[in-house]
């Protein structure tokens, strides 16, 4: 289930949460969300000015998330205790991705044969999933997960929602990861009206989307994958009523679309594909203005070795203004933005 939440550091979690039931503001209905050393705990309405106060000296942030529903304190893996042996719930995974009414597992192939009993258990626990499957790990150059249909509806399509933007999602034929849905929204908001945005690698365009239901800009949207570009498509339609910018959807390779565009044209690149991003630096940084904005997504260890990264591409055009840590990737690596300025 969708829902407001505000986003702690792990350690201030319990105090946090006292003060939130204090006020009626926790909800007891969905379950906490553990994003690397950060914890959200979801809210039951929109937070009161005075929480500022109640909350002075700590450190938290609005966001929105999806959550998994408690059903009296039952997990899916509780439900499968009488029905699967001992040794095959210790290895289901404890969560799961939402995206819409769909949840993908990360099942092991040889629980693959105790797939439909798996699917019955997280229905029943989450109760707005209608469909659910396993995932075998991401492949191929439009980064689409390795599928298998374990229960439910016989479907791979969905529409997911953040901050009330409706994004259409085919799971099978486009890549879309849930967790950025704060890190969408982030990014929309440092665009000013105005702006000439390229969004490359966008996928199903989550960033583009969130950007012209906030601000009045141009908006090009490029990916690779004819499909993510039709999801893009359909959700423009999904949220034509709020729509505030202009945008044009180009399928094909975004280096052969910047190809195209006049140097010096762009205030603000996004470039999310962050095992190559770094790499294209040079060949995207002539196309953004003096001043102009890049949004680089990269895998690194820490903000440092990722400035290291940046600056060696980059050739001395740019200043770091902020590296952010947005997702973790493996042990001791993760997923950063780094929010380059063109200098020169």
């Amino acid at each position: 289930m969708r829902s407001e939440c505000i986003k702690v550091r792990g350690s201030e979690c319990s105090k946090v949460i006292k003060i939130l039931r204090s006020v009626g503001l926790a909800r007891a209905d969905l379950k906490l969300k553990k994003c690397g050393e950060f914890v959200k705990i979801p809210l039951t309405q929109a937070v009161p000015s005075e929480l500022s106060k109640l909350l002075k000296g700590i450190k938290w942030e609005l966001c929105e998330d999806e959550f998994e529903e408690v059903v009296k304190g039952v997990t899916y893996k509780d439900l499968l205790k009488n029905e699967l042996p001992e040794d095959v719930v210790s290895r289901l995974p404890r969560s799961y991705l939402i995206i819409g009414d769909i949840a993908v597992l990360h099942l092991p192939p040889e629980l693959l044969p105790y797939g439909r009993v798996v699917a019955e258990a997280v229905m029943k626990v989450a109760k707005n999933v209608r469909v659910v499957y396993a995932t075998r790990g991401i492949i191929g150059d439009y980064r689409l997960m390795d599928l298998v249909h374990l229960g439910g509806e016989d479907r791979s399509w969905t529409i997911h929602k953040e901050y009330g933007v409706r994004i259409y999602v085919d799971i099978k034929r486009a890549y879309f990861n849930p967790s950025l849905s704060e890190e969408h929204r982030r990014v929309a908001a440092k665009v000013s009206n105005g702006e000439v945005v390229m969004d490359l690698f966008a996928g199903v365009g989550p960033f583009a989307l969130h950007i012209l239901t906030l601000r009045r800009c141009r908006v090009y949207v490029a990916d690779l994958n004819p499909s993510a570009v039709s999801c893009f498509l359909k959700s423009v339609e999904l949220n034509r009523k709020k729509l505030k910018g202009e945008y044009l959807a180009i399928v094909g390779d975004a280096l052969k679309f910047i190809d195209v565009v006049r140097d010096g044209y762009v205030d603000r690149v996004i470039m999310n594909l962050p095992h190559k991003a770094v790499k294209y630096i040079p060949e995207v940084l002539s196309k953004v203005k003096v001043g102009g904005v890049l949004h680089v997504y990269c895998i690194a260890r820490n903000a440092s070795e990722l400035v290291e990264e940046v600056m060696k591409y980059s050739e001395g055009r740019v200043s770091v203004n902020e590296v952010v840590k947005v997702l973790d990737y493996a042990p001791f690596k993760y997923v950063h933005r780094a929010d380059l300025v063109r200098v020169r």
